[in-house]
């Protein structure tokens, strides 16, 4: 397998192992991998608590050679930069409008650092604010 494919199939693993966590921490998934139509961004996970959207990025990473997973499991949050915040918001704007109720909303980040087998599974809840408004 070349890293290409490899560092794919480990993003498809990390967003299943996020999933696993937030069903464990009480929230209902009710969307993976969603895109608002063809070509558009995608939000890797929607997840809900009791009048709460919350939007998720899935961010993994393998630590470089001898490089400790422990040594800072949040550094995959970093690559959650100004654009692609933007373009979650875009995407929460159009899902929130299409819901029959209104919601509040946060987005938030999972990082994992390692690989399947192990890894640290960091959760920052409300990791960034964004300006969506719905209705």
């Amino acid at each position: 397998m070349n890293r290409r494919t490899a560092a794919y199939e480990w993003g498809l693993e990390a967003e299943r192992l996020a999933c696993e966590h937030l069903l464990r921490e009480g929230y209902t998934i009710r969307e993976t991998r969603w895109r608002p139509g063809p070509g558009h961004d995608e939000i890797d996970i929607i997840a809900e608590l009791p009048g709460v959207m919350i939007f998720v990025e899935v961010k993994a990473r393998t630590p470089a050679a001898g490089e400790n997973i422990e040594d800072d499991p949040a550094s995959p949050a970093e690559a959650v930069d100004l654009r692609k915040q933007k373009r979650m918001s875009r995407a929460a704007d159009i899902y929130l409008r299409a819901q029959n109720d209104d919601y509040d909303y946060r987005f938030d980040i999972i990082t994992l650092l390692g690989n399947p087998s192990r890894h640290v599974l960091t959760h920052i809840p409300d990791a960034f604010i964004s300006p969506v408004t719905s209705r």
